[in-house]
């Protein structure tokens, strides 16, 4: 199977578990050898020889779309001091009381512009990219979670070895994360690399899926989302925004289900205090240890709501030992 797949080499072929094709340093044809499973390469002829890390270094690889997206405002940045106005196409303006702190005052929110996906990303297949095809069966999902959300795989540069996770607004593509498939005798500094210059507060991940009519369960990430399934997004974190709360209410959103993980039991009562103040009926669970993706078995969603209690402000709600 191969785990390193490098779209760069030329006249690449594979024999067995390894790459063959021309050294992009020396040029020589037929030459170059890189192991699929671990990264390790060499050249016969030249005799330079790495891990897949310095071999990146060395050839340069992800001089991508994104990346040249990313120097633009940068330099942009360096210009302005600060995140110029070309970051947002547009505004939408609401009379929100309990959003804007004065009644008479419009909360404005700023619809982030739509992006493109670089080229260095590819789709998850058994095939191609089993790294991360198998990362998503280990952890218990099935392949149809690829195609619903459009997941894909970094071949090169920032975003090598991670599951990609579009974020959508109404269709269009608003930015993307980068979740690190774990490689054994290497961590990466993040585990997560999100799109450069995406205010993600100004977004909720699986929003074009909300069915307003049923409870919206609302998670930290985009895998404990993705286990409970139906009508579940994710804030990205342990904080739910004015924004966030804004699409909810575009949606006619009635009733939410706050379920994050075990260590934002604080965070948990701050952001029920909040919906409250915005007239949502809330549902709280306080996990005793772990998160929604540790969850097994079926009716994943109905067992958590069931489990849930309806929260009432500065009420004190015990943990809930649920598995």
């Amino acid at each position: 199977m191969k785990t390193f797949y490098n779209p760069e080499l030329q006249n690449q072929n594979l024999s067995g578990i390894e790459w063959n094709g021309n050294c992009p340093m020396c040029g020589k044809s037929n030459h170059f050898y890189m192991n699929s499973k671990n990264g390790l390469w060499s050249c016969k002829k030249c005799g330079e020889e790495g891990n897949w890390f310095q071999y990146q270094k060395k050839v340069k690889i992800g001089s991508t779309i994104e990346e040249e997206e990313t120097n633009k405002i940068k330099n942009k940045i360096k210009i302005f001091g600060k995140l110029p106005n070309f970051l947002e196409d547009e505004k939408e303006e609401i009379k929100l009381e309990g959003l804007s702190g004065e009644e008479n005052k419009k909360f404005i929110y700023k619809v982030l512009p739509t992006i493109e996906l670089p080229n260095s990303f590819i789709d998850i297949s058994k095939r191609k990219t089993p790294e991360a095809y198998n990362y998503i069966i280990k952890r218990r999902y099935s392949k149809g979670l690829i195609e619903k959300y459009d997941l894909m795989y970094g071949t090169s540069g920032n975003y090598f070895n991670r599951i990609i996770i579009p974020v959508y607004l109404r269709g269009r593509l608003k930015g993307y994360l980068g979740r690190w498939i774990d490689i054994p005798n290497y961590k990466p500094e993040k585990k997560y690399r999100n799109s450069y210059g995406t205010d993600f507060s100004f977004l909720l991940g699986n929003y074009d899926f909300i069915n307003k009519k049923k409870v919206v369960v609302i998670c930290e990430g985009a895998f404990s989302s993705y286990r409970i399934g139906f009508n579940s997004v994710y804030s990205f974190g342990k904080k739910l925004s004015n924004e966030q709360i804004y699409l909810l209410k575009k949606k006619y959103v009635k009733e939410i289900l706050l379920l994050y993980d075990s260590d934002a039991k604080i965070e948990i009562v701050k952001i029920a205090e909040k919906l409250l103040n915005e007239n949502f009926i809330v549902r709280i669970l306080f996990f005793e240890n772990g998160d929604p993706a540790d969850l097994a078995g079926d009716n994943i969603r109905e067992r958590v709501l069931e489990e849930s209690k309806i929260y009432e402000s500065k009420q004190t709600i015990p943990i809930i030992k649920f598995r």
